[in-house]
């Protein structure tokens, strides 16, 4: 018994002795592949396949960025760097239930968009309008979201449609296109998911 507690204290020592390393965690090429933070670990090929949130405003140094994260997949390590690649975009919580208190009518939706390089994603636009509105104007508004985002996506690949939410231009383009139906007063991508590709 006394020689099979030896052998189990030996092992466990030698587990603490295992040599870690840092591995550099470095954004995609849409963010200049700028280094984002650092991760330990034992061997680098284990960090590959895991994902990360990073706050945008971190990426763009643009305050009003701050209630966004941006998620990130490590895809490949070289050179003591984990390279990531972008999966999703997503609106904090908190700021969702900020706009929401403040507006009348609302417009929620989720449904999967392709890009034109055959990649899919799946969006959640939410929209506000500053009074209440009738259901019927609403859901025309919806349907007509749906219409114009589903397009937009059809005719760009999957860097540019993720540049376009990054960026708001796909939100302002969204919300101009609902004009003549009923203004809106705000227009966000609550989140955009990588599905496959």
């Amino acid at each position: 018994m006394a020689k099979h507690r030896i052998e189990n204290a030996t092992k466990k020592t030698d587990v603490k002795l295992k040599k870690k390393i840092w591995i550099a965690l470095q954004a995609p090429a849409i963010f200049n592949n700028m280094e984002v933070g650092e991760t330990i670990c034992e061997r680098p090929e284990q960090l590959v396949g895991r994902n990360m949130a990073i706050n945008l405003m971190t990426l763009t140094n643009d305050p009003k960025k701050q209630n966004v994260d941006v998620h990130l997949k490590i895809k490949s390590i070289s050179e003591g760097k984990a390279n990531t690649e972008l999966v999703g975009y997503e609106l904090s919580g908190a700021y969702v239930k900020k706009i929401i208190r403040r507006s009348g009518g609302k417009i929620e939706d989720s449904f999967p968009v392709t890009t034109k390089d055959n990649i899919t994603f799946q969006i959640k636009p939410l929209l506000m309008t500053k009074s209440k509105t009738y259901k019927s104007t609403l859901n025309s508004m919806r349907l007509q979201v749906r219409e114009h985002i589903t397009q937009d996506f059809k005719n760009m690949d999957a860097q540019t449609a993720f540049l376009a939410v990054i960026q708001n231009k796909l939100q302002k383009e969204t919300r101009e296109s609902v004009k003549k139906i009923y203004p809106a007063s705000v227009c966000e991508i609550r989140r955009l998911e990588l599905l496959h590709h």
